[in-house]
């Protein structure tokens, strides 16, 4: 996997964008910061998204009050980027916060957390009334006890996943439907059905709306169609503990399923019995508690 993040630091949008697209495919993500979110904010942003680049880095390194920086984050709520930055010196209650804004919007960000900025030393600590050292400091903010893993893209290989549909064979206006409808979302078993689909025609959408934890829903002229659970879907279905499963429905007639066959990153399990001796692991999935064995 590519980890390249490329820091972009220019104001000049033009700019900007040429170097993205000369450089896209060659790295992981690209890094933009306050100067550059300050100069050209949402509509800046939504640049990249065209071109295709929609988990992008925002470096904004957010600090306030909690209220303030959930409704800051909640701002966000109509661009597509896959991290943000905020200080840990917020306190427990900001980056809670912080967390359930994440959540909440359609790009469902992860959050990453600044613990000291590295322009700091410990005499500006100290003029702030921080009698700690830098190295103490951010030692301090970094003992924790849980660690939490997403299951879905971070610990299973995504391009390894088998996956597989079970139901009835869609019909071509309907795969161009699909097809589209999983453009517009960033969840990675979206982007992962997504890839798997035959290309088609891009068409623009008259309502597109993604209910967070439940799916997709789209229309175009008169047809509707919903991707997600099987509620969502409103389809009546046992729960198959081993099997992650995306239900289709178009015109509240129930299609079928795709169905993803998990696959851990290399090195998981001696990951997590490192990890387990020290910290208490928790793992946010849809799955139920038989995945476990697959780990």
């Amino acid at each position: 996997m590519n980890r390249i993040i490329f820091a972009l630091d220019t104001t000049n949008l033009d700019k900007a964008i040429d170097i993205a697209q000369k450089i896209k495919n060659k790295i992981f993500t690209i890094k933009l910061g306050l100067e550059f979110f300050n100069a050209h904010g949402k509509e800046g942003v939504k640049k990249f998204n065209e071109i295709g680049i929609t988990n992008l880095m925002l470096d904004l390194k957010l600090k306030d009050i909690p209220e303030t920086v959930y409704k800051a984050i909640k701002a966000l709520d109509n661009i597509q980027f896959g991290f943000l930055t905020i200080h840990g010196q917020g306190g427990k209650s900001m980056i809670d916060k912080a967390k359930k804004a994440a959540d909440e919007i359609k790009s469902r960000p992860k959050i990453m957390m600044v613990t000291i900025l590295t322009a700091l030393n410990d005499e500006d600590l100290k003029a702030m009334g921080n009698n700690s050292t830098v190295v103490q400091q951010v030692e301090k903010l970094a003992k924790i006890d849980t660690i939490i893993f997403d299951k879905t893209g971070t610990i299973t290989a995504s391009n390894k996943n088998t996956i597989t549909y079970e139901g009835e064979v869609l019909n071509a206006d309907e795969e161009i439907l699909l097809k589209n409808t999983l453009r517009g979302s960033n969840h990675p078993l979206s982007r992962q059905l997504y890839q798997l689909l035959k290309a088609n025609n891009i068409i623009s959408l008259d309502e597109f709306k993604e209910t967070t934890g439940k799916g997709l829903e789209a229309r175009v002229n008169n047809q509707n169609i919903k991707v997600g659970s099987a509620s969502f879907v409103n389809k009546n279905t046992a729960k198959e503990v081993l099997k992650t499963s995306v239900h289709i429905s178009t015109n509240n007639k129930y299609k079928g399923r795709y169905v993803f066959y998990n696959q851990y990153r290399k090195g998981i399990s001696k990951l997590f019995n490192k990890l387990n001796k020290k910290y208490e692991l928790v793992i946010l999935s849809g799955d139920n508690a038989s995945e476990k064995e697959n780990l």
